[in-house]
């Protein structure tokens, strides 16, 4: 399952830029979160949690609120464009937004010992400053659970990581997604999914 979803993923950072690229391989609801097989955890309170299940509708990312931002933010950001759907994902262009902190509830709950994928293109970076990076980072509620650096320049790829979640978070939690560099480019999220441990 994790092998298409990249595959999918790897044919739509070959066409970045392109107005006709189909969007990856989505599961139920087409929001780009989980594959073919995924369950629905939601559909009542005795309901088990097993199987994948998405967590984010690429769609529905608002910009976080200055005072509920959970990630420093500089007091002179700009952020009023330059993110929103994009071929059927989560786009942010920081050219127009370079220091982005977005927020939606999780879709389904998360458990200690859950596992967590994400999956993000980004085109070719560039940037002035020598030693510029990417900052990236996932947040559920206060609890940061995922963060990482990309070096500028780099080539056009994709991030793929695979973690176990070391918090629980109910349904309905915030989610947010922290982005800046300094530089004009494109990154594009294409998936934020849970797979539940085996009890």
């Amino acid at each position: 399952m994790r092998v298409r979803s990249v595959l999918a993923v790897l044919l739509g950072l070959a066409a970045l830029g392109c107005e006709d690229t189909p969007p990856p391989a989505a599961g139920p609801g087409s929001s780009g979160g989980a594959s073919s097989g995924s369950i629905d955890p939601s559909t009542g309170p005795g309901a088990p949690l097993e199987g994948t299940a998405a967590l984010i509708d690429l769609a529905a990312f608002e910009k976080t609120p200055h005072t509920e931002d959970p990630f420093d933010r500089p007091p002179d950001v700009e952020c009023d464009f330059g993110f929103g759907l994009e071929d059927g994902f989560f786009e942010v262009e920081t050219d127009l937004c370079h220091h982005g902190a977005f927020m939606q509830p999780l879709l389904a709950p998360v458990r200690v010992g859950d596992t967590l994928d994400f999956l993000l293109l980004h085109e070719n970076l560039v940037s002035a400053d020598p030693d510029a990076q990417t900052h990236l980072a996932i947040a559920f509620g206060d609890d940061v659970v995922f963060e990482t650096t990309i070096d500028i320049p780099a080539e056009a790829n994709f991030l793929d990581p695979s973690w176990t979640s070391s918090v629980d978070a109910p349904a309905g939690t915030p989610v947010y997604l922290h982005l800046h560099n300094h530089g004009i480019n494109s990154y594009r999220v294409a998936d934020l999914s849970v797979t539940y441990a085996e009890p």
